[in-house]
């Protein structure tokens, strides 16, 4: 079903673009372009896959993950190399490198949004394969403060500075106390969060700001 979405994936790029001079983000996923055997680079404009200083990016997985710690990253990304038999390395701040096939129609779109959220110093959510460490899907990650979680049957339906959609935290999810935890936390104390939400799981992730 995640697959579908790349019939959407244009239109969400240009919504990227116009968020990129901004602080917060809004509803939606990105885009921009890479994957074509240029020269690697990083946010710093380097060849090295590394930022420039010392910062606590935050990307430690969360006590809880639907589906496991170990199928998924979340971490700004740093380098692209160049595509070796359609594969693309994608490293991170500090996150283990993971592989992307730009062989395919949606491949390229991912690499794409790699792209422009490592030249933006955003962190990317991706599901991955926990065994071959290749990328499956990507959800964007939402950053800000939490105005209001309204109690309904079936989930929390979180509000978010950043943005006029309403996220949910469906009561079904495996990791529901845990995420429920954090984003009340984050309103009681007004601090911003980084939220990441699945198009279909809903919300799946919740953590602290990245510091950069």
């Amino acid at each position: 079903m995640r697959y579908l979405r790349i019939l959407f994936w244009p239109m969400i790029v240009v919504a990227a673009f116009a968020w990129s001079g901004c602080d917060g983000v809004s509803a939606g996923n990105d885009d921009s372009g890479t994957g074509d055997g240029d020269t690697d680079t990083d946010a710093d404009g380097d060849t090295d896959g590394d930022t420039d200083g010392d910062t606590d990016t935050g990307t430690g997985p969360g006590e809880c993950v639907p589906g496991g710690a170990d199928s998924m990253v979340m971490d700004i990304p740093v380098g692209l190399s160049n595509p070796e038999a359609g594969i693309v390395t994608v490293t991170f701040a500090t996150a283990d490198p993971v592989f992307l096939d730009v062989s395919t129609g949606t491949g390229e779109v991912h690499a794409d949004m790699f792209q422009l959220f490592m030249q933006q110093q955003r962190p990317v959510f991706a599901w991955i394969d926990p065994d071959t460490r290749h990328v499956i899907d990507i959800i964007i990650t939402i950053e800000g403060k939490v105005l209001a979680l309204t109690e309904t049957e079936e989930s929390i339906d979180v509000a978010l500075m950043a943005s006029a959609a309403l996220y949910r935290l469906w009561r079904d999810n495996e990791c529901f106390d845990h995420l429920y935890e954090e984003l009340q936390s984050a309103l009681d104390e007004q601090s911003d969060v980084e939220v990441s939400s699945d198009d279909v799981l809903g919300i799946v992730d919740v953590r602290p700001a990245f510091d950069l």
